[in-house]
């Protein structure tokens, strides 16, 4: 799969040597409104810090580099990846 054509331009510097294959779906608020699809990945870890707080990792079409924090509100769509062991 070409996950590289997903990505709106510029998409700069992007090669996928890591083999992640991130795809761009967005985020869809809780409102139901999507936002940021074919420019951002937004993924939940398994893990949460509190409670109230789980971690995410985001990137975005106009760098490399990979973001990850802390992202309070669930009622947010963010994506997940399977992975089969």
């Amino acid at each position: 799969m070409k996950t590289l054509a997903y990505w709106n331009s510029p998409n700069i510097g992007a090669t996928n040597s890591s083999g992640f294959n991130s795809v761009p779906g967005g985020v869809r608020y809780e409102n139901g409104y999507f936002d940021y699809i074919g420019y951002s990945s937004n993924y939940w870890t398994a893990s949460k810090n509190l409670i109230s707080n789980a971690y995410f990792i985001n990137n975005v079409a106009v760098n490399t580099v990979i973001f990850h924090g802390n992202f309070g509100n669930f009622n947010w769509g963010l994506s997940v990846r399977c992975i089969k062991e």
